[in-house]
């Protein structure tokens, strides 16, 4: 690729597309490496419309809140410890062609354990194993009922071996990805409105933290000059890794830098919006109506995974253990375009 100093104000620029900032974050980059390094090249040519990935920690304990999160756009940025580039993601397919990010073996063994419980039980997919997984980490009490064994990092999934139950959380899963990738996967409807709306839309960007206000009594939440209804003190509240979502939306959403940038000295740091964009008056809907939904669901979760764990489960040693070539990203290189082109193990 042409060096970035060597470009003319006239020549066409990369592609600029959705990341995946933080949780709940959708926000826009270029797609161009001589402007930043992206973690995993990997990750970038996975994209399709079907992708969606799965963010977590891997290596280190978990925190209140989701012990997962979900985006249909390139987590460039840890969603659980923000001075982390992308890490810690599972994504549901290994590459654009939709490769099942899972052991074939591993699916096998799940539909010969059903089928022997329950012969009528429906096939197990690599969607509906993600969306179990899912389903668990994210849908439930998770973190609070395991608090003790996630002070040895690194999710673990209690594996059902009732088919129904298993299906069961696999659809209350999937569920949970359509509402938090906002309509966009394992659904075919646009997500609710849940009865959050603006009374009145932002016309500035609020200057900084104290033009943002929330009020419990009235589920009101005032963003400059903007009130937006429907806000209930759970959402408000809500938090992933201890970072509160709807709060961290809006600080990088304001006049002054927030967090680390309000103390940066790098000038990239003061380059802010000068405006509030209408869309992001859409997003904030989205993103409150996507938590106050998931949270809704979560009482349903709480009793599903009690009767799991309560009952029948497929040890871990009963799984077939992943060949090394499946635990690595799939390799990458970058064509005469700049574009990344995805090649098989042996290449």
């Amino acid at each position: 690729m042409k060096p970035l100093v060597e470009l003319g104000q006239d020549d066409p620029h990369q592609p600029i597309a959705r990341f995946g900032m933080r949780s709940f974050d959708r926000q826009w980059i270029f797609v161009d490496p001589r402007l930043a390094k992206t973690e995993s090249p990997s990750l970038w040519a996975s994209v399709s419309a079907e992708q969606v990935f799965l963010t977590t920690m891997t290596t280190t304990s978990l925190g209140r809140g989701q012990a997962a999160t979900v985006t249909t756009a390139v987590p460039d940025k840890h969603h659980f410890r923000g001075s982390y580039g992308g890490k810690d993601i599972i994504p549901l397919y290994r590459d654009a062609m939709l490769t099942p990010n899972c052991d074939p073996k591993a699916l096998a063994l799940l539909n010969v354990v059903y089928q022997q419980a329950d012969a009528g039980a429906s096939a197990v997919t690599i969607e509906r194993l993600f969306a179990y997984c899912f389903g668990v980490l994210a849908g439930t009490d998770y973190t609070d009922r395991f608090h003790e064994a996630l002070e040895t990092p690194g999710p673990r999934i209690p594996l059902t071996a009732d088919p129904d139950l298993f299906h069961r959380m696999a659809s209350h899963g999937e569920k949970l990805i359509w509402l938090q990738t906002f309509g966009e996967r394992f659904g075919s409807r646009k997500s609710p409105a849940a009865g959050v709306k603006w009374k009145t839309q932002p016309t500035r960007l609020p200057e900084g933290a104290a033009e943002l206000d929330f009020d419990p009594t009235t589920e009101t939440l005032r963003v400059a000059d903007g009130v937006l209804t429907g806000v209930s003190d759970s959402v408000w509240q809500f938090e992933v890794s201890g970072m509160d979502v709807v709060r961290k939306w809006l600080g990088y959403r304001m006049e002054k830098p927030a967090g680390r940038a309000a103390s940066s000295t790098s000038p990239l740091d003061q380059i802010r919006p000068t405006t509030w964009l209408p869309e992001w008056s859409t997003e904030l809907v989205e993103v409150v109506t996507a938590i106050k939904e998931s949270l809704a669901m979560i009482p349903d979760g709480i009793a599903l995974l009690e009767e799991i764990v309560s009952g029948p489960l497929i040890d871990g040693d009963e799984l077939p253990v992943a060949p090394e070539a499946l635990r690595k990203p799939p390799s990458v290189k970058a064509g005469k375009s700049g574009e990344l082109e995805l090649y098989g193990e042996d290449e």
